[in-house]
């Protein structure tokens, strides 16, 4: 009587486990740098990019109050709202949609500041969704930095009171 099938050495199984391990660091890697904690490995991102640090309509050009709005309606989540080079502060005049949709991450890259011409009495940011994320920004001037109004939202690596 023989058997057949698959006979796996012990060094095999010793190398499946060592890159699952490599795998399993490089994970906690990224999410310990860019705060990733919410997205699948493999899983798409919607990103949205802010090139225009006022309130501007004009075609082509999206300020941060229109990539809220466009995350906020995207069914294509985990939306990614950076900032292009050339914006480096947001000032809005009135307070800016509450983020209202799941896996929402706004990365302001270390570069960028958010903030308010004068003492504002409503938070620069608001997180609503589930597992949104702020990450990289300086905020400063208004009643709340971050106001987070629903469960696992996190702020990593933002100055808040700048």
């Amino acid at each position: 009587m023989s058997l057949q099938g698959e006979v796996r050495s012990t060094s095999d199984q010793e190398s499946g486990s060592a890159l699952r391990s490599i795998l399993i660091s490089f994970a906690i890697t990224l999410v310990s740098l860019f705060g990733f904690a919410t997205w699948s490995v493999g899983q798409a991102v919607f990103p949205i990019t802010v090139n225009v640090s006022g309130e501007s309509t004009t075609a082509g050009q999206t300020s941060l109050r229109d990539a809220i709005n466009i995350a906020n309606s995207s069914t294509s989540c985990p939306c990614l709202i950076n900032f292009a080079p050339t914006v480096t502060n947001v000032t809005p005049s009135i307070a800016l949609p509450d983020v209202t949709n799941n896996d929402v991450t706004i990365d302001g890259g270390q570069t960028v500041t958010l903030t308010s011409t004068s003492a504002q009495s409503f938070p620069g940011i608001t997180l609503g969704g589930v597992n949104g994320v702020v990450t990289g920004l300086g905020i400063g001037g208004f009643s709340t930095g971050v106001f987070i109004t629903n469960n696992n939202n996190q702020v990593l690596t933002s100055t808040i009171g700048a």
